[in-house]
């Protein structure tokens, strides 16, 4: 198994695996409700799965270069997405299910609409390497990708994509967060 998470009403587990699958778990039972198997098979696997924020739909990346959204119910492949030249490592829905960001071995973070399956934003800098990890802040108003260079914060509003942070900046602005936050809570 490469990834796991829960359902936002933690009723259900999506998995993915090397097996190149995709498997809804239910919770309460442990039991697995369906597999999900791209119509291709990769041999290396799907890397990562996450729901969107209604559970109607999954994202899934893989080795093959590949970003699927998925229907929950039907089983079916919405968008095959297919822009990026190397793995895809993870993909995750934006919090208002709008939006899918997707990282790579390419170097870069894509974002796409998701209704429409159109990538609508590449996000790239030369010295961050490759892009393990990407995700949204909780308001959906940035985004934050991690390369083997170190992590970058991005603006998305309005819909420019602006650094906000990178490497050395971020360390520094973390470090002056946490030196106000207080140590122990007072009751």
């Amino acid at each position: 198994v490469y990834s796991i998470s829960f359902s936002s009403n933690g009723m259900h587990l999506l998995t993915s695996s090397r097996d190149n699958s995709a498997k809804l778990w239910q919770v309460g039972t442990g039991e697995c409700a369906k597999t999900f198997y791209p119509p291709e098979f990769d041999e290396i696997g799907l890397y990562s799965a996450r729901f969107s924020p209604d559970c109607k739909h999954f994202v899934t990346a893989g080795f093959d270069r590949t970003v699927r959204i998925w229907n929950v119910r039907s089983g079916e492949i919405v968008h095959t997405l297919r822009e990026h030249n190397n793995y895809v490592n993870y993909a995750c829905f934006s919090p208002d299910g709008e939006l899918v960001l997707s990282s790579s071995n390419d170097q870069t973070t894509k974002l796409w609409n998701a209704r429409t399956g159109e990538c609508i934003r590449t996000l790239s800098d030369p010295r961050h390497g490759f892009v393990g990890r990407a995700c949204f802040a909780e308001d959906g108003a940035r985004i934050v990708t991690a390369g083997n260079t170190g992590v970058i914060v991005w603006n998305t509003r309005p819909r420019q994509m602006v650094l906000v942070a990178r490497d050395r900046e971020l360390s520094r602005t973390s470090r002056k967060i946490l030196e106000r936050v207080p140590t122990r809570l007072e009751m």
